[in-house]
């Protein structure tokens, strides 16, 4: 081949690669975006660690790029690009401690010893006087004693059958035996009372009734004891104090009432 020959290919084969650069450039503007630059290889992040978020008074704490929706009293453990919603008295961390009771539930006073407390009552069981709590929190014996009006009801001997009214006046004990069953709420018990009642009117019975504590203070305490009394000898210890012979008394053996106080526990 001559020199000129040679020149010509040589000059042909550069203008081809010089057109293959410039159309390989002008694809790749054509394809990225104004101002971007060339992409470097992405590095691998790190692991995520959880972060703890714990509400406070109106705050929580989380980590960038999360979210949290946290009640206050509550906690939470968030990982970085996730969201979490905790209710009140739950916990989002597996094997998180439960909170304690917010201080609604909670007294505000730290709560004696009620193994003895004397009571100053009033009501329909044992009318007005004193009463005794002797024993455990939830288990033990009510004594309470005091004087209270008894009403008799009843009808005329006669074919009209008037309604009659007595009131007599008499003096009452109760020895029951109590158990507390129920706690509605850290101040209060409920349970149920039961044992002998005695009437200087009515004589010897039996009650069974309800029996209620509400702690006020340290020392201090509402209860209410009472409920249903049977005196089997009524009718004929109402003889014996002068109920009329021309009335018919309706039901006096049955009796009943609540007593309420306040329990003062050394």
């Amino acid at each position: 081949m001559s020199e000129r020959a040679r020149s010509v290919v040589l000059g042909t084969s550069l203008g081809l690669i010089l057109l293959a650069g410039t159309s390989r450039a002008q694809a790749e503007q054509v394809s990225a975006p104004p101002g971007a630059t060339p992409a470097t290889p992405a590095s691998t992040p790190p692991p995520s660690t959880p972060t703890a978020a714990t509400a406070g008074p109106g705050s929580a704490a989380t980590a960038p790029g999360t979210s949290a929706v946290v009640t206050p009293g509550t906690s939470a453990v968030v990982t970085p690009g996730t969201s979490a919603v905790v209710t009140p008295g739950t916990s989002a961390a597996p094997g998180a401690p439960r909170p304690e009771r917010s201080a609604i539930d909670q007294p505000g006073f730290a709560i004696g010893q009620r193994n003895l407390g004397i009571a100053a009552e009033i009501g329909f069981s044992t009318g007005l006087g004193a009463a005794l709590h002797l024993g455990s929190p939830t288990l033990g014996l009510y004594v309470a004693g005091g004087v209270l009006p008894v009403f008799v009801f009843g009808n005329e001997k006669t074919s009209s059958r008037s309604m009659t009214f007595d009131a007599y006046g008499a003096a009452a004990v109760n020895a029951d035996f109590y158990a507390m069953f129920l706690q509605p709420s850290p101040r209060s018990t409920v349970g149920v009372s039961g044992g002998y009642s005695y009437s200087t009117l009515l004589g010897s019975g039996a009650n069974l009734g309800v029996a209620i504590r509400y702690d006020l203070a340290t020392q201090l305490a509402f209860s209410a004891f009472g409920g249903l009394t049977i005196y089997p000898d009524a009718e004929d210890r109402l003889v014996e104090h002068g109920y009329p012979a021309t009335q018919d008394p309706a039901s006096p053996q049955i009796q009943g009432g609540v007593n309420v106080g306040l329990v003062f526990y050394p």
